[in-house]
């Protein structure tokens, strides 16, 4: 089986590429939903409150649901916290994909959402590696389009992602530049999937 990972820097398509695929009946893990999943699981909601409810402000809603926005503010702004909210997450997620793999081992290819491949040092245990590009300002465009988004929050979360792209470059089997119309990076998905085999 074919495992295909799908990353890139904020705002540059990665959701737009994994639509593509569910549209061509292909499963796709999405890292961000099961992390916005996982922070509506009890389990979840309380290590985040014992680790940080003393250093952010309203940080469980009324309807005791985590204030996801208050938090990836404070987090995005320093390193050391975020690893903190990393270490509750992670081994969460590792269980969602596991589950995810299982569930779809007959399939020819899996392809996986990772938003951090490279800065995490991921890359050796995909086959393949789809990496989604764009411009600056269309980025920012994208970016500030998000609920709860601002310019210094999109700038916090570009210098998290930043990563040397030469060095993995020989890891990459397909940079998509996702600024181009919807027609044509179909196009360019398509003729990847058939250069693979899929």
């Amino acid at each position: 089986m074919l495992k295909i990972a799908i990353t890139g820097k904020i705002a540059t398509g990665k959701t737009t590429i994994s639509k593509i695929l569910k549209e061509m009946d292909y499963k796709v893990f999405d890292s961000d939903v099961e992390v916005a999943n996982l922070y509506k699981t009890k389990p979840v909601i309380n290590l985040v409150l014992e680790a940080f409810s003393h250093k952010i402000s309203s940080l469980l809603l009324d309807n005791g649901k985590l204030n996801t926005s208050n938090l990836g503010q404070y987090v995005f702004k320093n390193t050391e916290e975020l690893i903190k909210l990393e270490k509750i997450l992670y081994p969460e997620l590792k269980k969602k994909k596991d589950y995810f793999y299982f569930e779809n081992k007959k399939e020819k290819a899996l392809f996986y959402d990772i938003p951090l491949l490279f800065q995490k040092n991921l890359q050796s245990r995909y086959t393949h590696i789809i990496l989604t590009i764009v411009n600056k300002e269309t980025q920012l465009r994208r970016a500030l389009q998000r609920k709860n988004m601002n310019k210094s929050k999109f700038e916090n979360i570009l210098k998290i992602q930043e990563y040397d792209e030469y060095k993995f470059k020989k890891k990459i089997s397909l940079k998509l530049d996702t600024s181009k119309s919807i027609e044509e990076t179909k196009k360019e998905v398509k003729k990847f999937l058939k250069k693979i085999k899929i």
